[in-house]
């Protein structure tokens, strides 16, 4: 068998993850998560053509097998593929309907039948996350339709499959070259890590698809995954059954097809999409003509316009992106049989045209600090990470390395201003601009052991336990090092004082002994001097009774 090509609706699954990618930014408007709705919707639709390609394949490869029946095997094997795809499928649709239903607080029947467009709660993102993950992170549940479950059961499922293209019998029917390719394609539904770290920390598959986003991103992202098995379903299905017949029979059943690289453009921007018409057949004319279409007519309704088809059928449709909101265009294939009847196949698709935005976000909170690194996140809805320029007012914005993570250095003042733009065919464009307030970082709480001036007090064992003196801030979002470089304990009790001077921060074994000989009564006074990250000195005293 000759290598395999792309099929369009690999092309189009593709197409329609690059708008999820391009969409995913902080704090994105509801004008944005009905752009997710938008490839939801398509992602759905290019599932239920898949299906139908797979039920079609099935059926010829069943009529085929009745004729030769020695092949039966073969058509176990598929049925099997689709079978073990089909499952995780089945699972991937429970999971998002209990998401939703979660969520958005429903019923379960009101979950099964609402469409993703109608639900309230898109914007959520601390259910799903707690649904996924859990409360902690760092320790993420292990429970059924958790992300964890799923990457092992996708993980299962991809192991099955593969299974399926090992042994002898079917090893016999394929070249090395289908079998490897067929496996490369079986590949997508498996779970892989990103090999990229963000924030010093290395995410895994489960945190990159769906942690900390809107309930419209992680139902798009379970949605993006059904395609991926129905593709892996069809490719399966497809391989086995053209590697066994003699003969495919010829495909008689016709449907139009649209896909785009985006649904979601910006004012300004041409909207693109490829028109074709699945299953063809070069023995055919055909026509691709956009315009108001009357399916009850079967007729046009004021003019239309032809377009121009490549060598494999397929037409470009350009438009400006004028009018903001959601824009819709219809049209027909028209199909010459040999026979001189013709039949039309009418399509309609939809995109949404929206206003120039920019996401510019700090990481950690809506200030940036003088003196230390600051690390921001900046996306633009629908422009690829490289495409984007960014500028500040004061100090310096270095790019990281990972595609839209920044950090502002060197800043002071009270406020700075970052300024996003984009180049595009040539052309740049401001995108937006976000202001961030410029702060001091804050004091440190000195304690002895954990005990300070909140305290007020320190038990004997506790004292007898001690063994550093701390500056660090109290509720302060950042986990920053502040160093104490020295320190001053005064003891008092029963008239007696005694003064240790010391550097760094560890207590030492005078201290220790003298702490050990104090009683209930006594007063211990600390001084602190320390220096935080932005290399500043800080200087700090608390007193403790001993109770």
């Amino acid at each position: 068998m000759a290598d395999k090509k792309e099929t369009p609706r690999q092309k189009m699954i593709g197409m329609m993850y690059l708008v999820l990618t391009a969409l995913l930014a902080m704090n994105v408007s509801k004008e944005v998560l009905m752009g997710f709705v938008t490839v939801n919707e398509s992602l759905e639709r290019t599932n239920k053509t898949f299906n139908e390609s797979s039920e079609t394949m099935m059926k010829y490869f069943g009529d085929y097998v009745k004729k030769y029946p020695e092949e039966k095997y073969y058509f176990t094997k598929a049925e099997e593929s689709a079978k073990v795809a089909g499952e995780m499928f089945k699972y991937i649709e429970v999971l998002k309907k209990k998401l939703v239903e979660t969520t958005e607080k429903s019923t379960k029947q009101q979950a099964d039948t609402t469409r993703l467009r109608y639900v309230n709660a898109l914007d959520n993102y601390d259910i799903p996350t707690y649904e996924l993950f859990g409360d902690d992170e760092q320790n993420p549940v292990k429970t059924a339709y958790s992300a964890y479950e799923l990457r092992q059961k996708l993980t299962e499922t991809h192991d099955k499959i593969i299974k399926i293209f090992e042994g002898n019998e079917i090893v016999k029917k394929f070249l090395k070259t289908d079998l490897e390719q067929v496996k490369k394609r079986i590949s997508i539904i498996k779970p892989v890590d990103p090999d990229f770290v963000q924030n010093g920390v290395k995410e895994d598959w489960q945190m990159t698809n769906f942690y900390h986003l809107p309930l419209a991103a992680v139902i798009t992202n379970l949605s993006k995954i059904q395609a991926d098995l129905k593709n892996v379903e069809s490719e399966s299905i497809n391989t086995i059954a053209k590697s066994v017949m003699s003969t495919i029979p010829k495909i008689d059943q016709w449907a139009a097809a649209v896909t785009s690289p985006t649904n979601y453009i910006q004012v300004g921007d041409k909207y693109q999409s490829s028109i074709f018409l699945a299953a063809g057949s070069s023995s055919v004319k055909r026509e691709i003509l956009v315009g108001n279409w009357d399916k009850t007519l079967n007729k046009f309704i004021g003019d239309s316009t032809q377009l121009t088809m490549d060598a494999n059928g397929r037409a470009v449709f350009e438009k400006a992106g004028g009018a903001q909101g959601e824009q819709t265009y219809k049209g027909v294939i028209k199909l010459t049989k040999e026979t001189g009847e013709v039949q039309y196949y009418p399509f309609e698709e939809k995109y949404i045209v929206a206003p120039q935005s920019v996401a510019v976000s700090a990481d950690n909170m809506n200030v940036v600090y003088a003196g230390i690194d600051n690390p921001i996140s900046i996306s633009a809805a629908g422009i690829a990470p490289k495409d984007l320029r960014v500028s500040i007012d004061k100090g310096s914005i270095p790019s990281l390395n990972s595609p839209g993570k920044y950090n502002i250095i060197g800043v002071s003042g009270q406020e700075v201003n970052v300024t996003v733009s984009s180049t595009t065919d040539g052309v740049t464009r401001v995108q937006g601009k976000t202001k961030f307030r410029v702060r001091k970082l804050p004091d440190p709480t000195n304690k002895l052991s954990g005990f300070g001036a909140l305290e007020g007090k320190i038990t004997l064992p506790d004292l007898a336990n001690a063994k550093f003196v701390t500056a660090q801030p109290t509720n302060f979002i950042l986990n920053l090092p502040y160093t104490v470089t020295k320190y001053e304990i005064i003891c008092s009790y029963g008239g007696q004082t005694t003064v240790f001077n010391e550097n760094g921060c560890k207590l030492t074994e005078p201290i220790k002994a003298q702490f050990k000989r104090m009683k209930a009564g006594g007063i211990i006074l600390v001084t602190v001097n320390s220096v935080s990250p932005d290399k500043e000195p800080h200087v700090g005293s608390f007193r403790l009774v001993i109770k």
